[in-house]
């Protein structure tokens, strides 16, 4: 389902993000996109970042920032 939509997104020039999507960083695949082999251009993180502190991040795949090391 995910790669179908993944495709969908390239096949139409639409950007894919990802929200909510912490898995377990225990398993070292902090993001449910990690365990389907899909690469969103842009995830979004919070509550697993800032234990209860309101802290987030967005995260940019080279598609999105291809500058940015």
């Amino acid at each position: 389902m995910l790669q179908a939509l993944r495709q969908r997104c390239d096949d139409v020039g639409a950007l894919l993000i990802s929200t909510k999507c912490n898995a377990g960083w225990a398993d070292r695949a902090p993001f449910a996109a990690n365990y389907y082999g899909v690469t969103p251009d842009m995830i979004t993180a919070a509550k697993a970042l800032g234990n209860g502190f309101p802290v987030s991040a967005l995260l940019l795949s080279r598609r999105v920032a291809p500058d940015q090391v």
